[in-house]
């Protein structure tokens, strides 16, 4: 194996070994990158052709391809980037999917731009079905693609957040550049900070949202790429779970719930409740005991990852953490104190046993039933 890379390209894929052959050829002909880069392909557990195809390519390219699959359990992009997570041997980590082209700058344009603690959110043009069907191996060997993408519509759209780019950055806007799973790069210390991917999210869809959340909240800055390089998605038949509206996913449920750990337990490590630092502070002295006991009764660590606040009043410590507003069912909770808190647990204050059990019930939300959604 050659020596350790300086970017590992992650591709996830499954069950589309056309689409795979065309990104794989497109990462072959980038430039500038000559013994910089490693490609992982990580198959989702494809039942054709897929192994074959990326063996073939492997013998012949000009940098070390691994490969990695598992056993086809729905669709679980998580798992897969996850694997490629554990692959990975360079400290810079690209990501992307198997129905993407990229032209020949790309790899080395992220990795001019790669600054520490900056994570690159890229995006790719969507082609249209007639598009994609002209674009064979040639087209993307010869870099031709890029021309007949240029009348793209989803040029516009790419525009459109080129030229908001700066005033996300300027702003420090705390959910826009949107990272999107086809073309993003961040440092691996940084998805090890926050274990990965969190495979709780199953079908289409809120993996690459949650995952920019929570990245943020380690403290990482994503910045846009689109100033410097775009990809370009191959059109196919969309997943049957994609919904025609976000909002309609079936992981939005999942997403949108209030209590989010930064360092997920269903992540690139498997991890319990029990793994999970936590600390109490007292709204005031009179709760001092009960945050004593209630502390004892928690695992504890150097960092935490949650902080209760015995309410309804006081301040939050740590804005790193997970941060959870303990108030009495009758009592009245300041706005502004309410809006600092990622949710607000009713319940009787001083009773230890009340609160471990509002904890528990806030980590481990209900299993989600078989759209996606939170069970009820």
């Amino acid at each position: 194996m050659a020596s350790r890379p300086d970017i590992s390209v992650v591709v996830t894929t499954y069950q589309r070994p056309g689409h795979l052959l065309r990104c794989l050829h497109s990462l072959a002909r980038q430039e500038g990158v000559a013994g910089r880069m490693e490609v992982l392909v990580v198959d989702d557990g494809s039942q054709d052709e897929t192994p074959a195809v990326v063996a073939e390519f492997a013998a012949a390219a000009p940098f070390y391809v691994g490969f990695h699959t598992h056993p086809h359990d729905g669709y679980c992009v998580s798992k897969a980037r996850n694997a490629g997570i554990r692959m990975a041997r360079a400290d810079y980590v690209l990501f992307t999917d198997g129905d993407c082209v990229f032209p020949r700058g790309h790899v080395a344009r992220h990795l001019k731009v790669a600054r520490p603690g900056v994570v690159r959110a890229g995006d790719t043009v969507r082609l249209d079905e007639a598009t994609s069907a002209a674009i064979g191996l040639d087209e993307v060997d010869s870099g031709q693609f890029v021309d007949m993408a240029r009348d793209a519509a989803d040029w516009r759209r790419i525009g459109k957040h080129r030229r908001r780019a700066p005033w996300y950055d300027l702003l420090r806007h705390p959910t826009r550049p949107k990272l999107v799973g086809c073309d993003f790069a961040a440092w691996r210390w940084q998805l090890e900070a926050v274990n990965g991917f969190d495979e709780g999210f199953s079908n289409w869809g809120c993996e690459d949202d949650d995952l920019g959340m929570r990245l943020r909240r380690a403290g990482a800055r994503v910045k846009s790429m689109l100033r410097h390089s775009v990809g370009y998605h191959i059109w196919h038949q969309p997943h049957h779970s994609t919904p025609e509206r976000w909002q309609a996913g079936s992981n939005v449920d999942y997403h949108v719930r209030p209590v989010k750990l930064t360092r997920c337990l269903a992540g690139a490590i498997r991890r319990d409740i029990a793994d999970v630092a936590m600390t109490v502070t007292p709204g005031s002295a009179g709760q001092t005991l009960v945050a004593t006991a209630l502390a004892g009764l928690l695992p504890a660590g150097d960092v935490p990852e949650v902080e209760l606040l015995l309410g309804p009043r006081g301040r939050f410590q740590h804005s790193q953490a997970c941060r959870l507003l303990i108030a009495n069912p009758e009592d009245r909770v300041p706005r502004s104190l309410a809006r600092q808190a990622d949710a607000v647990l009713r319940c009787d204050a001083g009773d230890c046993e009340a609160i471990l059990a509002e904890l528990d019930a806030a980590l481990n939300p209900a299993p989600v039933d078989e759209t996606g959604r939170l069970a009820a």
